[in-house]
């Protein structure tokens, strides 16, 4: 049976023929062991994220490991990072009339909050692995900076540990053997970021709890999808780009160094400040969004492909080419 201890317990411990003092704050807020409400929104804030791929297998209970295929509607899709899940998203979004349906092609591997990992062969086991875990959304869209450190207890024997976590990982192994301890709680201060990246001082664990609560809807909404994100060819038009990564078999992107490109709405190019050097076309395949370039310079020759467009924002567009020699990668940054 668990002890409830009032008074701040201080142990002498003989570590390496030297003596440190070790003080486990042990009253209801700061004690993770009796503060269940903070332990778990620190678990959350620690555990696996597993919410990005919802819109691919319906659950926060674990995340589907990258690279994976799925159908969806009867389209397949290649997800190698997390932001092919547009590609899913456009193709459900296509229609407001019918009913999508969205599947894995198996074997899969994935990954629960705790870390775990299982491989999943066929649809009976994933339906398991669908009803047996814990549908948690993380809180990731806030960190603590590690390491830190956690102090804790164990009545029967008298010992008193000072543990120094380094990972988020770490944190959320600690936490979740809770029972193990009598006392638990955070060395602070600690420095906290919130979601758009400001650093704050946490003095104790009142003030940390209510930063997460305070933050907890940013992080719940992130993974709905903006209505006003910024179309590719929308970027595309904006400004000069150039260049910054190219592969074809080998990194090529040095063959590139020196150019800059304007793309203008009437689909001429401009390449080093002359106009009509090149054309590009736009096109929606399956949901994908796909740029054809074409130029008068041979030099750019390699360019020249049916690009898919696998992420984009206001200032970077990646695209792959789908070719039976090996896909071919190009990334545009505008300067």
């Amino acid at each position: 049976m668990k002890k409830c201890i009032t008074t701040a317990i201080i142990a002498l411990l003989c570590i390496s023929c030297e003596t440190e003092s070790v003080i486990v704050k042990s009253n209801a807020q700061d004690n993770l062991v009796l503060n269940e409400k903070l332990r778990q929104k620190l678990l959350r804030l620690s555990q696996f994220p597993t919410s990005a791929d919802n819109i691919v297998d319906g659950t926060s209970c674990f995340a589907l490991n990258l690279p994976a295929h799925v159908l969806v509607n009867n389209h397949e899709v290649a997800l190698e990072s997390e932001s092919d899940y547009r590609q899913v998203r456009n193709l459900i979004e296509m229609s407001n009339t019918d009913t999508d349906v969205v599947s894995v092609i198996f074997p899969v591997e994935i990954t629960y909050r705790d870390y775990t990992q299982a491989s999943i062969s066929n649809l009976a086991q994933w339906q398991n692995a669908l009803s047996d875990c814990d549908d948690v959304q993380e809180l990731s869209c806030m960190v603590l900076d590690y390491p830190i450190t956690i102090k804790t207890y164990k009545g029967e024997s008298g010992q008193t540990n000072a543990v120094t976590l380094g990972s988020k990982k770490a944190l959320f192994d600690l936490l979740n053997d809770y029972d193990n301890y009598d006392t638990c709680s955070i060395e602070f201060p600690i420095q906290f970021y919130t979601p758009d990246a400001t650093t704050i001082r946490v003095a104790d664990a009142t003030q940390l709890e209510t930063l997460i609560n305070n933050y907890s809807d940013s992080c719940l909404t992130g993974f709905e999808e903006p209505e006003n994100e910024i179309q590719p060819q929308t970027a595309l038009i904006a400004g000069v780009w150039h260049v910054s990564y190219y592969y074809r078999n080998t990194n090529q992107t040095a063959d590139y160094a020196g150019y800059n490109f304007t793309f203008q709405s009437n689909g001429n190019i401009t390449v080093n400040g002359i106009p009509g050097a090149g054309s590009w076309t736009i096109s929606l395949q399956n949901g994908a969004t796909y740029f054809d370039f074409s130029f008068s310079a041979h030099a750019l020759d390699a360019l020249e492909e049916y690009w898919e467009v696998t992420y984009h924002n206001a200032t970077m567009i990646q695209m792959k080419h789908h070719s039976g020699g090996g896909n071919r990668y190009l990334n545009l940054s505008q300067n």
